[in-house]
């Protein structure tokens, strides 16, 4: 099922020119929006991204949602595959089941949801897929007010895009019971070594990273498949970034495409 929110006729030449491939800020964010107290990300830094992105192989889309709530980025609306970037939307779907949401977690649920998003667990996904189906993780997706979200009996070919998904992270406590919010974040803080590739080998000092990352190997028709996105904070302080790619070679190459995008975007982010 494909998800599009209605487009005000104001803002159709914006969506315009980002289907063109230059991306303008999203003039609803700072209504819509986390607003921290931190500056906006400087439009150079964006500018270094997308000049790095565009000497790369494969095909990249990336999306921030900076500290002004502004949402900016390159090929922002892109449709990606998720791989495992999908299993934060599933873990927000269990939490919101009726019999779940306004009690304890029992101890077979932490053992559940804990993997899949610490580990990147494939027989948790599985599990929550066939529990939740695809109707269930599409009223998270209409939830968000996401543009494109389309569910595959694959979850893993969900389809998805790094605007929508940025602001997805940046607003995940709009989504989540108010009794399970602690638990779902304190998550994806806590995800294992050998899964925080990209963006925490770069993020800025003393910021705190929540994370989900997903790949999916080149057997697939797309290449190599290596995506992520995080959300940082500091103090009062948050943005929000999505990294999605295709076509890579390799896994690593995927790995250290998303790192130099994140880079360039982090530069001027001070802590």
């Amino acid at each position: 099922m494909r998800l599009r929110a209605i487009v005000p006729l104001a803002l159709a030449a914006g969506f315009l020119a980002a289907a063109a491939g230059f991306q303008m800020a999203d003039p609803a964010a700072a209504r819509a929006g986390h607003e921290s107290k931190g500056a906006c990300l400087a439009p150079d830094r964006v500018a270094a991204a997308k000049r790095y992105a565009e000497r790369r192989a494969g095909r990249i889309s990336f999306a921030v949602r900076d500290e002004c709530g502004r949402l900016v980025g390159s090929h922002r609306f892109r449709v990606h595959h998720s791989a495992s970037v999908v299993k934060v939307m599933m873990m927000v779907g269990y939490l919101n089941l009726p019999d779940v949401r306004d009690r304890g977690l029992r101890k077979s649920e932490r053992k559940l949801l804990g993997p899949l998003i610490k580990e990147s667990s494939n027989d948790s996904a599985n599990r929550l897929y066939e529990i939740l189906g695809e109707r269930r993780i599409e009223d998270v997706a209409r939830r968000a007010n996401m543009r494109h979200f389309e569910t595959m009996p694959l979850w893993g070919l969900s389809e998805i895009t790094a605007g929508d998904q940025a602001s997805f992270v940046q607003r995940l406590e709009r989504y989540l019971p108010a009794r399970h919010t602690d638990y779902a974040l304190g998550l994806m803080a806590r995800v294992i070594d050998r899964q925080r590739w990209g963006m925490p080998r770069v993020k800025p000092r003393g910021w705190k990273i929540r994370l989900k990352g997903g790949w999916s190997g080149r057997s697939s028709s797309e290449g190599w498949r290596v995506n992520q996105v995080a959300r940082l904070e500091n103090g009062e302080r948050r943005f929000s970034v999505a990294i999605l790619t295709r076509f890579n070679a390799s896994f690593e190459y995927g790995r250290q495409t998303i790192q130099g995008v994140a880079r360039r975007l982090f530069a001027d982010v001070a802590g």
